[in-house]
């Protein structure tokens, strides 16, 4: 506990640093805020079934990419609901960092990369013409009648993912499956069909959505 508060007084003192120079920003990022984080009190959401958040516990460690430099942070996680990169203090607070300010972060060998004002997409494979991203959206399931309890059962959150194809300044949305992968391909969706089946890839599995952008960026 004394570790990560003092991980945690080092990274805010930096933080705070940061945002007296709004000028300062790099990484084609703007810095729009003088504070880098606030906090608020940990709800432990007793109200729904779920949880908002993408990790199942605390237990991570996190890596933030500020204007070119790397600075550790445990208990990190990310809230899918509130579009907001958080962290764990004590038991019953949390750290919400600016995400106006992160250019990127690495979470349990995930990397998130910011590539509008305030979104992260995860990145599953950068390459040098298509890059492959992913994010994620919640939503609620609501409960159904009980028949036992004479009540219905709690609302469920539900966290789901879309797949989104990176060509320069352009995001765009794609559906898996194998004809709209294909299209991202274009003149080469011959030869990246030919690898697919060769290789007995599936169209709607993200392991092999990475073999089959890696093998376009070999070509």
């Amino acid at each position: 506990m004394l570790r990560f508060l003092i991980n945690i007084i080092f990274v805010l003192t930096f933080f705070q640093a940061v945002g007296q120079n709004r000028n300062a920003a790099g990484g084609g990022q703007s810095y729009t805020y003088d504070n880098i984080y606030s906090t608020r009190s940990y709800d432990k959401e007793e109200k729904y079934l779920g949880t908002t958040y993408l990790f199942s516990d605390w237990n991570n460690k996190g890596i933030f990419f500020i204007n070119g430099k790397s600075y550790k942070i445990d208990n990190i996680n990310v809230n899918v609901l509130r579009n907001d990169i958080e962290a764990l203090m004590g038991k019953d607070s949390i750290i919400v960092f600016d995400k106006y300010k992160i250019d990127s972060l690495i979470i349990k060998n995930k990397k998130f990369k910011k590539y509008k004002s305030d979104s992260f997409y995860e990145v599953l494979f950068e390459g040098e013409n298509k890059s492959l991203l992913k994010n994620y959206n919640i939503g609620a399931v609501a409960g159904t009648f009980n028949l036992s309890k004479g009540a219905y059962d709690k609302t469920k959150y539900k966290i789901s993912s879309r797949f989104f194809v990176k060509e320069g300044d352009d995001i765009l949305l794609f559906n898996l499956g194998k004809k709209s992968v294909l299209e991202i391909f274009k003149e080469n969706k011959d030869t990246v069909k030919k690898f697919a089946k060769k290789n007995k890839l599936s169209y709607k599995k993200e392991i092999d959505l990475i073999k089959i952008f890696k093998f376009y960026d070999e070509i």
